[in-house]
């Protein structure tokens, strides 16, 4: 059709631009890693074990990654950012009897995507062994929502949670499109996307969203349409030059109304950064005290709690009694 080879390669032409001007392109060896502890976050993991991309998938995850950089970090030193923040911030309980993270991963290598979400497991672990806290990582057990859609489109839940991923960033992409791409793809689609567009306020995504989603509903039938009489005038050898010319024209005006909403929300999310600033400081100033006294009693408790913990850790994994809340708001919550 001539609007997917429109936007083919307007997608293909950012994805080149976009890897070309990157630190680094999306490579086989790369992993997509999403973690779940109240915050909820990505990361790509590169081959040799460093941190690509880490990004928010809900309103916490946002607050969780304000002042983290860990680009660049190994995954196991990134972990301990990680879960410092979660702490700093209030996310994770200092007195839980219990804190879960769920973990899952993705790559091009099934084999390698299981020997990345293990190695994840086992510095999440080790986090909160040197904290002498109870806590494990635990493989992510996705909704029945998202099992049904996965298996509707013949995926696995971590394939159409990427797929996802990719959807929400480009306005061009469809699930079923997203769904048929590789891993490496759908990554390398997310890198680009994120480069060129500009971010949206986890707080506003659903809004921005379904109000994306009204302007495909006017454009799309008049766009498919135009594809279809330009088909059909095509098989019967006939001159197409107007059609695609008026084709053309509508889908401009279809993609300036998508940057215009983009640029609006953007300028809502530019307003919302000082509440987020501000309530991080809130969080932080909020268990500071309490979380400063725990800190210089880390050995002491490890020292007590190190046999319990590893029991605990290696032992029949139990997910009842949780006190940490999953927050299922964004892409990565379930």
């Amino acid at each position: 059709m001539y609007l997917k080879k429109i936007f083919t390669t307007i997608a293909v032409t950012a994805i080149a631009i976009g890897l070309f001007i990157s630190c680094g392109s999306v490579s086989a060896d790369d992993t997509y890693v999403t973690l779940d502890i109240n915050p909820s976050i990505d990361l790509t993991i590169s081959g040799n074990d460093k941190v690509l991309d880490a990004n928010a998938l809900n309103e916490d995850g946002e607050l969780l990654l304000l002042e983290l950089d860990l680009i660049g970090e190994t995954s196991a030193d990134a972990i301990e950012m990680i879960i410092d923040k979660a702490i700093d911030l209030g996310f994770i309980d200092i007195e839980a009897a219990e804190t879960l993270v769920s973990v899952s991963s993705i790559s091009a290598n099934a084999e390698l995507g299981e020997t990345v979400r293990t190695r994840i497991k086992e510095h999440i672990d080790e986090a909160f062994m040197n904290r002498g806290m109870m806590g494990k990582a635990v493989e992510k057990a996705f909704d029945g929502s998202t099992v049904a859609q996965a298996g509707a489109l013949g995926v696995a839940p971590a394939q159409y949670n990427l797929a996802k991923r990719a959807c929400e960033l480009d306005d061009t992409l469809t699930i079923e499109e997203a769904v048929a791409m590789t891993p490496v793809e759908l990554m390398a689609r997310i890198k680009t996307m994120k480069q060129e567009n500009k971010d949206i306020s986890q707080a506003l995504k659903d809004e921005f969203q379904a109000a994306r989603d009204l302007i495909k509903d006017e454009y799309q039938p008049q766009i498919e349409a135009l594809e279809a009489q330009i088909a059909t005038l095509e098989g019967e050898g006939g001159d197409t030059a107007a059609l695609e010319a008026e084709l053309a024209t509508l889908l401009d005006e279809f993609h300036a109304e998508l940057e215009l909403l983009r640029e609006t929300y953007h300028e809502d999310s530019v307003e919302l950064q000082t509440q987020t600033r501000t309530q991080y400081n809130a969080r932080v100033s909020e268990n500071a005290a309490a979380v400063e006294a725990w800190r210089t009693q880390t050995q002491t408790r490890k020292s007590e709690l190190e046999d319990e913990i590893d029991a605990y850790q290696h032992g029949t994994e139990n997910t009842g009694n949780v006190t940490t809340t999953q927050n299922t708001s964004g892409t990565g919550g379930n």
